[in-house]
């Protein structure tokens, strides 16, 4: 489900796209410093604070809210996301990397099946926050 056409955290897999989204809307709706503060930027206003928490607690799944009901603040929340999604994020990329190097063209399958499965796991690849560059791609791909 979709609040305010934005798709909501659901895990890892769409962690990073999501954060980039959200931090465009919060940005967007004035309260980035609750979120991002500056260095030696004082507190973020009460105000700030909590449209910046609101709009954090309204794009997520239903099942992160008991991860970050306790969390105070929108700093509190966003940190909490990040502990918990960067784990995952890491060993996301492990699996797809073991994919990657695993993958092999069956005997019976199209060249334009195949291809997809490779697009398929490179994508995999940068929604958990990696990147494969073309070498690397075809190095795994062709031994």
């Amino acid at each position: 489900m979709a609040t305010l056409g934005l798709e909501r955290l659901q895990g890892a897999r769409d962690y990073k796209m999501w954060c980039i989204r959200i931090l465009a809307h919060i940005h967007a709706a004035g309260c980035i410093d609750a979120v991002n503060p500056p260095a030696d930027a004082p507190p973020a206003s009460p105000a700030m604070d909590s449209k910046a928490r609101n709009i954090l607690i309204q794009h997520v799944g239903n099942h992160i809210l008991f991860d970050i009901n306790e969390c105070d603040t929108a700093r509190a929340v966003w940190l909490k996301l990040e502990g918990i999604f960067r784990d995952a994020s890491q060993a996301s990329k492990m699996q797809i990397s073991t994919a990657l190097t695993n993958l092999k063209k069956h005997p019976n399958e199209g060249i334009q099946t195949f291809i997809s499965r490779v697009k398929s796991i490179r994508s995999d690849f940068q929604l958990a926050g990696g990147t494969i560059d073309d070498d690397m791609l075809v190095q795994n791909v062709c031994t």
